[in-house]
């Protein structure tokens, strides 16, 4: 956090304990001085200082869950979007976090990492050790498998999809590669980084790792469901 940006936030905390703060003028106002998550966290400490001068009768979680039920009401209303509340929007999307409150998601958002890759670059080859799971915000990402001269393509996905989750897990060799089919911006969640949030969120980390558990849970489902109708259709063609 920059000096100017310190300044700023102990005025919005400053002026939220004197009770000058908030129209949402004022509130646009040092929204257009502070970067967004700076601002966040300020516009946070100030709300819920509010709500303890003026809901004593409010128990501490309910205080906590009004402020928060007003701050992003009124992140909403902003005209102009910033990236990291784009993000959590993005966030929102995906199947893989939907389990996750606003808060959790900004946790998570903050061990993102954004990469952009050229049209057919390789994100990561067959064989190479996992390291993070890979979320498409923008673009389109193949995934394929060689053998020898031939190619086959397992899939083709777009932006809020997926893919590499089982690198959360452990470095195992990737099963198949992944390729991008135009100019792709993804954000990549390493397995380092979730086992370091388990020290900092372990609620969090335990939802995200329980999301993965149903996950694996259905595609064993699913396989074996396959494997039963092969052994069904095999058993009709030798009768």
């Amino acid at each position: 956090m920059s000096a100017n940006d310190s300044k700023l936030t102990w005025r919005v905390y400053r002026d939220a304990m004197t009770g000058f703060l908030f129209d949402l003028n004022q509130i646009q106002n040092f929204r257009q001085q502070l970067s967004s998550m700076v601002f966040c966290e300020a516009a946070a400490l100030a709300f819920r200082f509010l709500f303890f001068r003026s809901k004593r009768w409010l128990n501490m979680s309910a205080r906590k869950l009004v402020a928060d039920k007003l701050l992003w009401e009124t992140l909403e209303r902003w005209k102009r979007s910033s990236p990291e509340l784009d993000r959590i929007k993005f966030l929102k999307t995906v199947t893989f976090f939907n389990e996750l409150s606003d808060r959790q998601l900004k946790t998570v958002s903050g061990t993102l990492f954004e990469r952009k890759y050229e049209t057919n670059e390789l994100i990561f080859e067959e064989g190479q050790p996992g390291a993070a799971l890979f979320l498409i915000l923008d673009g389109r990402v193949a995934v394929e498998m060689r053998r020898e001269n031939h190619t086959t393509t397992l899939a083709i996905l777009e932006r809020g999809a997926f893919f590499g989750e089982m690198a959360l897990l452990d470095e195992a060799p990737r099963s198949a590669n992944a390729r991008s089919l135009e100019q792709t911006y993804t954000l990549a969640l390493y397995r380092n980084d979730l086992s370091q949030l388990i020290q900092r969120d372990p609620q969090t980390a335990c939802q995200i790792y329980r999301a993965l558990a149903h996950m694996v849970g259905d595609r064993l489902r699913s396989t074996n469901q396959l494997i039963q109708t092969e052994i069904s259709a095999d058993k009709v063609s030798v009768a």
